[in-house]
Formats: C-alpha cells, structure tokens, sequence
C-alpha cells in the first residue's frame, strides 16, 4: 500500500478519536424529591459531555456530612448506550435506604477498553453530589385534660407534646373561632361565640420533613353568661329600687346584686328567666348597683369585664361636711375650715384646753398655750337635717437648741464632734451642711452628738431642727469651725560620735509644735530642754541617748531617739615615721589618763609585731627588736581598764626621700 494513503488512513482514526475525546466530563444531579418519609425512590441524573458513548461510572455513598466514611458505591458497568441517553443523559433509579450523600468519583466511554473500566482508571473530570434524607414519621400527643371548658379560651400548654424537639407543628380545629398562632405548640383557641356551647374538635399535627403525623382530641367550649342591668331612682336616705334585667347565655341563671359604692350584697337571686324586673331594697345614698356574680345553667360564672352596670341615685337631704385630717400645729393658735356643700354651720370645742376666738366664712380661730390634744367640733344644719365632722389638732412646741462644749481642733484621720442641748418633742431629724452638701441625721436624746470626719479645715453649720411633732426650728448662723491638724512623726536628728568633746547641737522636728528633750541614759545639761534645737553639754564619757518628744494639740504625742557617744579616746588610723619630725608615732589621745593600759599591734597575718604595757604614745612602727616595719596595714588591740577594747587598724606609711 503507498505510504501516502496509510498516513490517510492512520489521520482519519486520529480524527475521530479526537472528536470524542478532548475534554470528557460527566455531572451527577437529581430528579425530583430528596426527602422521604420512612422510604421512597430517587432518581439520581448523570450528565455526559464530549464523551464517546458507550458508557459506564463509579458513584460512591457515605453519610450525609461525612465524605470520609464511605459506605457503599455503585458500579455501572454496563455500557449505556445511546438508546440509554435522554437529551444526552442517564437516569439511575434507586431505592432510598437512608439519610446518605451520593457524589460521582469517575466515568468511563467507549474511547476506554472494556477491560480498562475499572476503579481508578476513570475520567476525573466530574461534578455534583446528591444528598437524600430519609425521615422518621414522628408520634405526637394530645390530651387536653379538661374536655368541657367554661368561657371563650382553650390554652394548649402542657396538652400537646411533640415527639421529637427539633419537628416544626400546627393546628386545626372544627371551631367557630381562630388560634392566636397555628404554629406553635402552646397555642390558644379563642371561641367567637362567647355566650354560646359549640364542641370543637381539635388536631395537632407534627412535621418531621416529609412526614407528617396528627393527634386529635375534642373540647365542649360552654361559654360564658353576659347580659344588661339597667335601673334608675331618686330617693332620700333609704328605700328601694326596680331595675330591669336581661341575660344571654344557657339559662336559667344564678346571680347577685351588690353595693358598688360599699361592695356589700343586698339581694342573691337564683333560677331567674330571660327578661324581668327585679327589686332592690335599703339602697342608700348616692349610689351604683352591679352584679356581684353570674352562673348559667352550665355552671359558667359570667365575664367580669361584661358584669352587668347600672345606677340607682338618692336625693340625700343630709349635709355632707369635713374638716380634713387630724394635723399637728406648731405654735398656739390654729384656723380650720370647713367644707359642706349646704346649710349652716356651728363651732365647739369637744375635748382639751383651748378657745374659738373667732368663727368666719365657715371657719374657725382656736387658741391654745397648753401642748396636746383638742377635739373642734363642726355641725351643719340642712332643713333640720344635720352632720358633723370632728378634728383634732394637737398644739406642739419648737425644739429649743444651746450648742455645748465642741471641737475645734483634732488629729487628721479622726473624728470631730458637735454637741448640743436639745429641748422638746424627741426623737429630733437634725440638718447640718459642711458648705457643700447637706446631711441629716436623727437622735432620740439629748445632747446632740454630730460625729464627723473631717479631712482639711472645715466650717459646719446647723440648719434647722425637726422634732416629732413636725416642728421645725431653722437657724441662720449657727456655725462650728473645725481645725485638722497634722498627725506628725518626731524626728530627733542623726546620731552623732564625739571624740573628747562634751558639747554639742541637738536638733529636733518639727520645729514649729511644742516638744521637748530628756534623757533615756547617760547624763549632761540640757540647756533649752523645751526647744527643738539646744546646746546640751557636761555630756558623761561613753553613749548618751535622749529623747525629743512632740506635743501637738490633737495628735497622739511622737518620740523618737538619738544617740551622742562620747569617746574617751581619739586617734588617728595612721603615722609617717620617717624622721621628718612630723607625726612620727601612733598617737592615741587620752592614752595618759589610764595607767592601766596595752596596745597590741598585729601584721596582716595576725603575727604580733609590737606590744605595750602602758602606753603613753611611744610606738614609732618598729618591732618588738626595735626594726622598723614595712609601711603597709597593721591591726590593733588598745585595752584599758575601764573602757571597752578599741579594735581598729593603722597605717604605716613612711615619706620617700631622694635616697629611696
């Protein structure tokens, strides 16, 4: 064959394999529904594009929300053909055994050798993943415990129970009336014929995804009574009224009729029929007649917000006449005015000591100058008809103040008071200001004790007085001036170290308060003892300690110490003996007035180099062989008979000459 035509031949197969093959891919969707309840069908589409038929693929199924856990897969391993394909697609129809995800992996065509179709060697170029749900019928419950119901309302709480927490539910119900909210499981029925019986039957159903379960009870829904109450009369005092009565509702009915003024029963009447007249009697006064209770024949009390209204008046001759409340009057003289609405009004006194001194424009003057009670009567005459009111007015005295011995200084961090003598009508409500806010306090004796803390200088002022009786007594300048003074530490200086000297300068803080010196030990003269800085001299040998003291006028008294040490002794920590003739010897002053003596001079390695018994300053930095001893430290031991051992070192340090 001519080469030219077997390259022909080998470009065409080429060709058409490449028609089919350059970018196969397949797409899994669904058809349909993908919830069930309890068990159900899907149809599962998958979609092939650019691919040569025949084909074939791999789904695999695992748990809704858990790809990882594979369970199962499903295999088509025979070719679907075109025949197979519906505008390019295959359906699947599958038995729906659970709540599962189905994702397509990989898919095969012709272009694949038959024995090629295996897992793993698929087309990857593939989409989509179907999740069926298969839901459980749930089982709701209803029992509405009280089947026969007086009024307008069926409050499902606690009646129904769903099965399952997470199901959605609503209601229906046979009723003339509507639910506040279908859709909720306490739901409340409300009947539109409020006076009449209806029976209702109730369901309650429960929606787990696509299952839906009911449960059905029934309810007699008897209503409530209501009705009209009408009636209207003058009388005078006391006497009887008619009033006209109609219910609606499930008669015969049971009721009574009350006193709305006093709310006390005046007539209780039972089996009464549709329309009639009724009597009241003894109703006095101005007043309003109404139902105290309704029952129908069910045995259903009737709304209160419909109880059945009506007024019954009464022309009441009788003066209605007040005088107010008791009060308490700060003072002697009182007016009380009296108030009625007709006749003429007359003035006595019906208890305690006290005078009208004057009646007026339906009042009266009363004077009293002995504390307590009195009892003013006031009677009104109406055409012979006549009402009284009594009031009690109790006379009462101001408090009466003298302030007493007070604070004027004290100590910061403490407390100031304020004392003063209060008189008449315990317990008494005292107001004080400090210039910026106001207090108050209550005390039930006297004096008077205000406690403050009081932080920097401050002016106090009492403004008034309240007793028990309401009387109030104000004052204008009443006033309290309060130092604070500072809580301060005494300070006595540093301690101080004399060689030889018995004098010196002691100087003490502050120096602005009252103190003074005195010794704890030692002795000497105190010239100033009650001066913080004072010369003090005659001071003995050895530590002296004193005292300083500061006296504030509030604060607790501060001391301290310092210690003055007067040495005997005094001495250098070095000599040059080197013949120059200037400070050739260790010089110990004060060395002479104790005989009884030693020095005892050691080397850095604690050799005894030089002792003497005593000494009077003849050491001049040899050895005990008289050689000199290299410059350098040296350490020393003076004693003497009765002082303490000196313990220190010297050092020797000889001048350099032109020879060294």
């Amino acid at each position: 064959m001519n080469i030219r035509i077997l390259f022909l031949i080998a470009f065409l197969v080429v060709s058409v394999n490449i028609s089919y093959s350059q970018n196969p891919s397949a797409m899994l969707s669904v058809i349909g529904d993908t919830a069930f309840c309890e068990s159900g069908e899907g149809y599962l589409k998958i979609e092939f594009f650019d691919g040569k038929p025949e084909y074939g693929y791999l789904i695999k199924i695992y748990p809704n929300g858990d790809p990882v856990n594979w369970i199962s897969k499903v295999y088509q391993a025979d070719p679907i053909d075109d025949n197979e394909l519906i505008n390019g697609y295959f359906i699947d129809t599958l038995k729906v055994w659970g709540s599962y995800t189905y994702e397509l992996i990989e898919f095969y065509d012709a272009n694949l050798v038959q024995s090629d179709w295996v897992e793993g060697r698929g087309y990857k170029n593939v989409s989509g993943k179907v999740e069926f749900r298969l839901d459980s019928m749930p089982e709701p419950k209803l029992n509405i415990v009280d089947n026969s119901i007086c009024g307008d309302i069926v409050e499902m709480a606690s009646s129904a129970i769903p099965e399952l927490s997470t199901s959605s539910v609503y209601w229906t119900s046979t009723g003339v009336g509507s639910f506040n909210d279908t859709a909720i499981v306490n739901a409340v029925f409300t009947s539109d014929l409020k006076t009449q019986s209806q029976q209702i039957i109730f369901t309650f159903y429960e929606v787990n995804g696509a299952c839906i379960e009911s449960a059905i009870d029934t309810v007699n829904l008897l209503g409530k009574p209501s009705g009209e109450l009408n009636g209207y009369k003058d009388i005078c005092l006391v006497d009887s009224v008619s009033i006209t009565i109609n219910f609606e509702g499930n008669g015969p009915w049971n009721f009574s009729i009350v006193d709305a003024k006093n709310d006390t029963l005046l007539k209780d009447v039972a089996e009464f029929g549709h329309l009639s007249n009724l009597i009241v009697n003894e109703v006095v006064g101005n007043n309003t007649l109404r139902f105290g209770y309704i029952v129908d024949n069910n045995g259903c009390f009737g709304y209160v917000d419909t109880i059945f209204t009506g007024t019954a008046k009464t022309v009441n001759i009788q003066p209605k006449v007040s005088l107010g409340d008791n009060k308490t009057i700060c003072g002697v003289t009182d007016i009380i005015v009296a108030d009625f609405d007709k006749g003429v009004d007359s003035w006595q006194i019906s208890s305690g000591s006290a005078n009208i001194i004057e009646t007026v424009n339906n009042s009266a003057l009363i004077q009293s100058y002995v504390e307590g009670n009195v009892g003013v009567v006031c009677t009104v005459n109406n055409d012979g008809c006549n009402n009284s009111d009594t009031v009690y007015i109790e006379f009462a005295k101001n408090s009466i103040v003298n302030p007493l011995s007070n604070d004027t200084t004290i100590c910061e961090g403490g407390t100031a008071h304020i004392n003063i003598d209060v008189k008449n009508n315990p317990p008494w409500d005292v107001k004080y200001s400090d210039g910026l806010s106001d207090f108050s306090q209550t005390f039930t004796s006297s004096p008077v004790v205000i406690n403050l803390d009081v932080v920097e200088n401050q002016t106090y002022s009492i403004k008034s007085i309240v007793n028990s009786k309401g009387c109030v007594t104000i004052f204008d300048s009443l006033d309290f001036q309060i130092s604070v003074e500072s809580n301060v530490s005494a300070y006595a200086g540093e301690d101080q170290s004399l060689d030889r000297v018995y004098q010196t300068i002691l100087n003490g803080s502050p120096s602005d308060l009252n103190g003074c010196w005195s010794f704890v030990s030692g002795n000497g003269n105190i010239v100033s003892p009650f001066s913080s800085q004072t010369i003090i001299d005659s001071l003995k040998v050895g530590v002296n300690v004193l005292s300083f003291t500061v006296l504030p006028m509030a604060c607790p008294s501060s001391s301290d110490n310092v210690t003055i040490t007067v040495n005997k002794y005094k001495y250098y920590n070095g000599f040059s003996p080197d013949g120059l003739g200037k400070n050739e010897r260790f010089t110990i002053e004060g060395a002479d007035s104790d005989e009884q003596n030693k020095l005892m001079v050691f080397d850095q390695f604690g050799k005894l180099v030089y002792q003497k018994e005593g000494y009077f300053n003849q050491w001049d930095g040899t050895d005990m062989s008289d050689k000199p001893l290299d410059d350098g430290i040296y350490y020393f031991i003076f004693t003497s008979e009765n002082e303490e051992a000196i313990k220190d070192y010297v050092v020797i340090r000889r001048a350099k000459t032109n020879n060294q």
